[in-house]
């Protein structure tokens, strides 16, 4: 699956600044996102997708209107958008917005921060923006808990059913899990760093 930029191919081992500095509209396209108010999306009409999910759905969806995602500080959000039917197009994919790394960051008192945190798509006309979610249902708990036991990336949405797919899932216990609820905070803290 090549990635594409204005029809032509991007060698996926090239540094970002590279690619940037070669496609300088992608600049110009993250400083129109960036510059987008950011939106709170209500839970009506929302599927809100965690870390190691993902979702897929249509325009014509009756359940799902808004997709969409935040707390990314130090992981990629990714919205890919098929334009036609998927037995005539190519597998290409082609980069239209690009608002990561140098493209989304801003600085204070020497570290760095993300400028968008949270993006959102309108499935019905494909508008991208900045977004929160006060709510990141359903199900965040028990979705959570999957991601916590070392899952893959997740599909959680059967677009045909039009309903929100969780599971099944296992885990092993957690070997002295005693031992570390007993820590405290800077322990814990030490013995990671």
């Amino acid at each position: 699956m090549p990635l594409l930029i204005n029809g032509e191919r991007i060698d996926l081992t090239r540094l970002t600044g590279g690619v940037i500095r070669a496609h300088p509209h992608l600049e110009e396209k993250a400083k129109l996102l960036r510059n987008q108010p950011t939106q709170i999306v209500e839970p009506k009409g929302l599927l809100y997708v965690q870390q190691r999910e993902y979702a897929v759905t249509t325009p014509k969806d009756g359940s799902v209107s808004i997709l969409g995602s935040d707390d990314a500080t130090t992981c990629h959000l990714i919205v890919l958008r098929h334009t036609g039917a998927f037995d005539l197009q190519p597998d290409d994919v082609h980069l239209v917005t690009f608002c990561v790394t140098e493209l989304n960051d801003r600085e204070e008192k020497d570290v760095h921060f993300p400028i968008i945190y949270g993006i959102a798509v309108n499935v019905k006309t494909a508008e991208i923006f900045p977004a929160t979610f006060p709510e990141k249902g359903p199900d965040a708990e028990l979705r959570s808990a999957h991601v916590l036991t070392g899952a893959k990336l997740t599909n959680i949405y059967d677009a045909k059913n039009e309903q929100l797919h969780i599971g099944p899932y296992f885990w092993r216990p957690f070997p002295h899990v005693d031992f570390w609820l007993e820590q405290d905070d800077q322990q814990i803290l030490q013995v990671l760093f």
